[in-house]
């Protein structure tokens, strides 16, 4: 069964949502349902420590692969950022 709500959001989260509705083709409802959706039925982190480092499995054959990764996406994101700065 599906219901109508009234959310007030950031303008943050909604331009974030927006951003990912027009680069998915989807609407602005759908990418925050699907965001909602995702949210409500993840499992619940509460069990975990806070301040407690825990492992993290890749599946790439090291962690230097994974560490790659991770600077090559912070740097697309950043780049995207500066980007949208600019044009403001």
């Amino acid at each position: 069964m599906l219901r109508s709500i009234t959310l007030q959001l950031t303008d943050e989260t909604l331009n974030r949502a927006q951003e990912i509705a027009n680069q998915t083709g989807k609407t602005l409802e759908e990418t925050l349902t699907n965001w909602i959706d995702g949210t409500a039925t993840s499992p619940v982190l509460d069990f975990l420590t806070p301040n407690a480092e825990y492992p993290v499995y890749t599946p790439f054959d090291s962690d230097e692969g994974a560490q790659q990764l991770q600077d090559y996406l912070k740097f697309v994101q950043e780049t995207r950022r500066k980007g949208n700065s600019d044009n403001s």
